[in-house]
């Protein structure tokens, strides 16, 4: 973490043995998320840049991280081809999310809202509380 008015380093979150695909902050900026090509979630606080918790059982890289609404639920994207809602206070999975069918790349949460895009071109949206997708956005056919 660095001092946004100088550049300095003020705190390193090391733990990974793979490179970092994703960071989310929690709203009350106590905790950091991190998503690894290590197939692993870790869980920072940010106060003392000590880890947490490591959530695993993630069959690849895990590509995105986004906190959702002010509570301890995370979502995670990942290579298996899956979008996964954990608790990063008991490190347990609270829901898996239906319908990707390929590497999941990115997430974004608005909400209780969740999106992920797919590498086959498409994209899932969800209530975060409903395992279905709410709607599927497929691709444009080729030109």
């Amino acid at each position: 973490m660095h001092e946004v008015a100088t550049g300095s380093t003020v705190r390193s979150f090391e733990g990974h043995t793979g490179h970092v695909l994703g960071v989310a902050w929690q709203a009350n900026g106590r905790r950091l998320a991190t998503a690894g090509a290590d197939n692993v979630l870790k869980i920072w606080d940010s106060t003392s840049g000590e880890q947490q918790r490591t959530i695993g059982g993630l069959g690849r890289e895990v590509t995105g991280v986004r906190f959702i609404g002010e509570g301890d639920e995370i979502a995670a994207t990942s290579g298996d081809a899956t979008v996964r809602v954990f608790n990063v206070a008991s490190g347990g999975e609270v829901r898996r999310l239906q319908g990707a069918g390929d590497f999941v790349q990115s997430v974004a949460v608005a909400g209780t809202t969740l999106a992920a895009g797919s590498q086959d071109g498409r994209m899932l949206i969800w209530d975060v509380a409903n395992p279905q997708p709410l709607h599927t956005l497929e691709p444009s056919p080729a030109p």
